[in-house]
């Protein structure tokens, strides 16, 4: 079966990226290792340059396409880097985030045209991947060369794998207005990207009470969701930081303070708690983070026992009253 556009007999082959898919499954769907080219195969068979154009790479006369389905969460290298500078084909590479056809230029991660070094003109690309997310390769000459060689592809995997993390229960700048050294905060729910080991991620209070906090477990399941288990509850009366850092440096992190009684979360006990608790058992006020700032008691519910726990709070038992304000401690970001 052939494709004729503009009066050119084309082969479905990987000349155009439609050609190019892993669903349904054919030899342009890639996956780590070594994958010799051609760009001057026999006719009637050719190569030409398709849309879009890539601005980034003006020299590039005809394109292969490929996709390729990640194999790791981690860095994906990409090349056609041959043994020395002088065995390396004068190429050029575009790598595409998704297989959208076309691609959208939105998508582009990275763009090569001559690496130089031991890789003389062969091109070479960087990216971070998601293991089983499919990503769109453009492989093209330079100027009507029509090389041929090796197209090298390798898949690392990073224990703290690039992206962002969404702390989601409890959420950031919570705070916590329970006894929080008897049962406040110590299960965190977090999504982000999938494979990331519990050492990506530090927790740092202002202060300690007893034995030093620490995170315990990280329990992925489904992919991308997590259970972020503490050593215990987070120390009351200070400011709890939980910092996931990438392979990259970039950090997410999720600020929270355990702070007995601090019900309208202002980081300061006073008489407007016990208003507003009162108010949210009434049922004419909303607590701004819920359980979190009016459990007091930490029964799962707000009740008549909170207000109880709230006195006794006031009066010094368990916990003393009104204390400085952990929020803007330099001990931790």
């Amino acid at each position: 079966m052939v494709n004729i556009q503009s009066g050119v007999i084309r082969h479905p082959n990987n000349d155009y990226y439609t050609y190019a898919t892993c669903s349904p499954f054919n030899p342009y769907c890639l996956t780590d290792g070594r994958i010799p080219f051609d760009f001057t195969p026999p006719l009637p068979q050719e190569y030409f340059l398709d849309p879009p154009p890539e601005l980034c790479v003006p020299t590039m006369t005809a394109d292969m396409w490929f996709e390729y389905i990640a194999t790791c969460t981690g860095e994906l290298t990409v090349e056609t880097c041959g043994a020395n500078a002088q065995t390396s084909p004068d190429t050029n590479l575009i790598v595409y985030d998704g297989c959208e056809c076309p691609p959208n230029p939105t998508t582009l991660l990275a763009c090569s045209d001559d690496e130089g070094g031991a890789c003389g003109n062969g091109s070479r690309a960087k990216v971070d991947v998601i293991e089983g997310q499919c990503y769109k390769i453009r492989l093209g000459d330079s100027a009507q060369n029509l090389p041929d060689g090796v197209l090298t592809i390798g898949c690392v995997q990073k224990d703290c794998p690039a992206g962002l993390f969404t702390f989601v229960d409890p959420p950031d700048d919570v705070v916590d207005a329970g006894q929080a050294q008897l049962t406040g905060i110590q299960t965190i729910t977090v999504e982000g990207v999938p494979s990331a080991q519990a050492d990506c991620f530090n927790l740092c209070e202002t202060a300690v009470a007893g034995t030093e906090n620490s995170i315990a477990a990280l329990i992925e399941g489904p992919p991308r969701r997590y259970t972020l288990e503490l050593a215990r509850s987070i120390t009351a009366n200070a400011k709890t930081t939980i910092t996931y850092t990438d392979h990259h440096g970039q950090a997410t992190r999720v600020r929270l303070v355990a702070h007995p009684g601090n019900v309208n979360a202002d980081q300061f006990i006073t008489m407007q708690d016990l208003a507003h608790l009162r108010g949210a058992l009434a049922g004419t006020h909303s607590l701004p983070f819920g359980l979190y700032s009016g459990d007091i008691d930490r029964s799962g519910k707000i009740t008549a026992a909170d207000l109880l726990a709230f006195v006794d709070i006031w009066n010094g038992f368990p916990q003393s009253p009104p204390v400085p304000n952990p929020i803007n401690d330099p001990a931790c970001p």
